[in-house]
């Protein structure tokens, strides 16, 4: 039970949610504002947010297919688990 509740955790509450607000429009260049070390945040700026519709995608790809992988169960819950 709870690797299926991680699993759409991840496809729920990752790959999903940020799919609706990349499509809001959300701006992400702020996220990481609140970091407690500068060069998160310098870095942040940097690369993530003058690229953000292609970072973005590709984390939604990548907590998509983390959580498809621990819901399946066996050997892929376990390769799932080491993406997650």
């Amino acid at each position: 039970m709870a690797r299926v509740l991680w699993g759409m955790d991840m496809l729920i509450g990752g790959a999903l949610l940020n799919t609706v607000l990349l499509a809001a429009g959300t701006d992400y260049s702020a996220y990481m504002d609140g970091s407690w070390f500068q060069w998160v945040t310098d870095t942040w700026r940097a690369v993530v947010a003058p690229n953000q519709v292609l970072w973005i995608s590709l984390l939604i790809l990548f907590e998509a297919t983390v959580g498809a992988l621990i819901v399946s169960g066996g050997r892929w819950t376990q390769l799932g688990l080491l993406g997650a």
